[in-house]
């Protein structure tokens, strides 16, 4: 176990290529209170100039093509055109973009946060963020017993936290993402746990290929169901893709923080 963050280990690897001295910034949102919500917040930092904003897949692929946009912050629910299928157009079209998905884009915690904001999306950038999260990590192989080593680490790390209550769907949630780094990217991945407030973070990283896909489940499909469990199981989840690496996250709060947090039920 380590206390480097998963957002220094991504600098540390290395994002090659250049880091934009004002990063241009596409938001997709059907949703034009969370688009206001998240522009808003977003152009508080410094260095970041929002170019865009519009409420569908195929115009914000538009708009980040012909803007030449550095980050598209995006929700997984774009009509037309989901997120994820937006994050390969885009990262095909703009290899050195960031792609950031998220179920409900303006509830990602760390809105709130305007340091952790602004050191994540340095991070994704390219640039080492300052390590002030209270972050831990685990590296774990490109193996089968990841995802048991993996759900052993979260219930340690939650006791030791003193977040027992969120152990049980936190396992669950980090063993299905760390499964699909194993089996479907064939990449050894970093998991890494943080709080921001009363929000519990877990990201997995991994540098393997392969793009996430939320496909359709039959009853008598034998997998294909690990994104549905994390949609239905986190309060808000998503992925960053960068150049060189893919981070798939997951929040949870515990219930009685429960009652701000817009679910995703269709």
């Amino acid at each position: 176990m380590s206390t480097e963050t998963t957002a220094a280990r991504g600098a540390r690897v290395g994002r090659r290529g250049r880091v934009p001295r004002v990063a241009r910034v596409v938001v997709a949102d059907p949703s034009s209170l969370s688009r206001a919500k998240v522009r808003s917040i977003l152009e508080q930092l410094d260095r970041v100039a929002v170019v865009g904003g519009t409420g569908d897949g195929p115009a914000a692929l538009d708009v980040a093509i012909g803007s030449h946009a550095d980050i598209v912050c995006c929700s997984v629910h774009l009509p037309r055109l989901s997120g994820l299928h937006l994050l390969t157009r885009v990262r095909a079209a703009l290899p050195e973009s960031v792609v950031v998905v998220a179920s409900h884009l303006s509830e990602i915690a760390s809105l709130a946060d305007e340091q952790r904001l602004a050191s994540d999306l340095a991070c994704a950038l390219g640039a080492v963020p300052s390590d002030a999260d209270g972050r831990t990590n685990v590296d774990l192989p490109c193996a089968e017993r990841s995802a048991a080593d993996a759900r052993e680490f979260v219930e340690q790390e939650l006791r030791r936290r003193g977040r027992v209550a969120l152990a049980g769907p936190a396992m669950l949630l980090a063993s299905e993402i760390v499964t699909n780094a194993v089996v479907h990217a064939r990449s050894p991945a970093c998991l890494s746990i943080s709080e921001l407030g009363a929000t519990l973070r877990i990201e997995v990283t991994d540098w393997g290929g392969g793009a996430l896909v939320m496909r359709p489940v039959t009853p008598m499909a034998t997998g294909g169901r690990g994104l549905h469990i994390l949609d239905r199981g986190a309060d808000v989840w998503g992925t960053v893709s960068t150049p060189n690496a893919k981070t798939v996250w997951f929040e949870l709060a515990d219930q009685q923080h429960r009652s701000g947090v817009r679910r995703h039920d269709g």
